[in-house]
């Protein structure tokens, strides 16, 4: 199952998993219920909020590429996301590591 709040919940006895699916409602009327509309709602809201203001800081559009173990869960459910790409960070990584290999031989 995937989660958001993992490493929470291996450091509480009490703090249920909470399941990163979106739920139907934003009122939960039990723990679980009530936890997961704030943790997945409130991630993808942050997510949208931070895009807007880097964008307005930039002073126009900026193509918004997400990387990362979630990445998929939150492109589908914004609408500020242009491209998903899971490795992008491995790719950075593989291209800085062979320009920095040519330089040496």
């Amino acid at each position: 199952m995937l989660t958001l709040i993992g490493v929470s919940v291996e450091r509480t006895a009490k703090l249920p998993q909470i399941a990163l699916e979106t739920p139907g409602h934003a009122l939960g009327t039990d723990t679980i219920p009530a936890l997961q509309p704030g943790i997945v709602y409130g991630f993808f809201g942050q997510t949208q909020t931070l895009i807007r203001r880097i964008r307005a800081e930039l002073g126009g559009d900026a193509k918004v590429v997400l990387t990362g173990g979630i990445a998929n869960v939150v492109a589908r459910r914004t609408k500020v996301i242009h491209d998903v790409n899971p490795h992008l960070s491995l790719y950075g990584l593989q291209r800085f590591h062979l320009g920095n290999w040519v330089l040496c031989v």
